[in-house]
């Protein structure tokens, strides 16, 4: 055993130029390890200190993976991140000073469509009309009974987002003076219906909708699929389900508001909004495929979007997701394998557990989906 030996008195006395760097190295580890740990260390010393755990605190090591996320090709500069970091912090939304006053408001107006008094029932042939238009009907009672209670609302209907199926009611209070904080804010009142009020199987996008006019019930057009029609009533049924999705998604991941923050400003940049005339893409659709993309839309029905993404590699993997795939001849159906797909000019992304097409207001009449994928790229 005498090799063995030679070889341990060699590490024992080592040369002049190699001396400084094993102390140098065992500084180093005695300084991950201990802080208070002497820095005149020995070559004695090496198997103590080697024997040591050489693992930093938990805290030290998420530090150190979110740098190394930065590093690692993830951004291709420091300066890039920077700048990333810059523009979230100039565009993320101050609500505490943006809704200072708006409590009272709200609650002013929630009291006074509470204090409306309860209308007669009505006859056979209004109790059937379609759902729009009773939605109609609700929103101008709901206006006349604030024009009497709040005489200093200005009040104006408006479509939500374009569509006309969608009338909404926007109230704006007079300004008294031009320091009011009133006058700063608007509120809209958006009629809904709760989930479940329409039975699902006859909302799919393969099914028609619309009740034929007299005298139509021969015509062959009758039975065409009517999808922007199923789900405008479903979109009215889901208010709260997407609300619950993208609060669930927000905690699931730490990147995913600013990941949202960053696509609003993409699409804005290239004039696309949730309104039909801005394409029917916008903020809400860009976050509800995000929260959705984390819990599926990859092979196996696993999920496309880790929820360890950054932001950045969140909003650039949707860029990706929606330039890359063609949603008109691949519809994707989320959670809905039973469901068919009927040929359809629009593309479709559709939640099946709220039985909405994400994308249904993206109409051949608002937008080229073809033109507007390449402006994705």
């Amino acid at each position: 055993m005498a090799p063995l030996t030679t070889k341990r008195r060699k590490l024992a006395h080592t040369s002049d130029d190699e001396g400084p760097q094993l102390q140098k190295s065992e500084m180093d580890n005695e300084k991950i390890v201990d802080d208070s740990a002497d820095e005149e260390s020995s070559s004695d010393d090496v198997d103590e200190v080697q024997s040591k755990p050489k693992h930093p605190p938990a805290k030290r090591r998420h530090d150190d993976q979110d740098a190394a996320l930065y590093a690692g090709g993830l951004y291709k500069s420091s300066m890039f991140k920077l700048q990333v970091d810059e523009l979230l912090n100039e565009v993320r939304p101050n609500y505490e000073k943006r809704a200072a006053g708006i409590k009272s408001a709200l609650h002013q107006v929630k009291n006074a469509i509470e204090g409306i008094d309860d209308g007669e029932s009505l006859s056979i042939p209004d109790a059937i009309k379609l759902y729009f238009y009773k939605r109609a009907y609700y929103l101008a009672t709901i206006a006349a009974g604030l024009h009497t209670s709040i005489p200093d609302l200005n009040l104006e209907y408006e479509y939500l987002n374009g569509n006309s199926l969608h009338p909404i009611l926007v109230a704006r209070w007079k300004a008294s003076t031009k320091t009011d904080p009133n006058s700063r804010f608007e509120v809209h009142i958006i009629p809904a219906a709760p989930r479940g009020f329409f039975a699902e199987a006859k909302l799919h996008p393969a099914k028609n909708s619309i009740r034929p006019k007299d005298g139509a019930g021969n015509d062959t057009t009758a039975a065409e699929p009517s999808p922007f029609y199923n789900s405008s009533l479903s979109a009215d049924c889901n208010f709260e389900s997407y609300l619950q999705l993208l609060h669930a998604a927000s905690k699931t991941s730490e990147g995913f508001k600013d990941a949202c923050l960053l696509g609003r400003i993409w699409l804005r940049q290239r004039g696309f909004g949730s309104a039909t005339y801005q394409g029917g893409i916008g903020h809400f659709e860009w976050a509800a495929l995000t929260a959705l993309l984390l819990k599926g839309g990859g092979s196996r029905g696993h999920s496309l979007l880790s929820p360890g993404y950054s932001s950045y590699q969140m909003f650039k993997a949707v860029v990706q997701y929606l330039s890359t795939n063609d949603l008109m001849k691949n519809p994707m159906l989320y959670e809905a394998s039973d469901i068919q797909a009927a040929k359809s000019d629009v593309p479709m992304f559709y939640d099946g557990p709220r039985g909405v097409n994400v994308l249904y207001k993206m109409t051949p009449s608002s937008t080229n989906y073809y033109a507007m994928k390449q402006r994705f790229r």
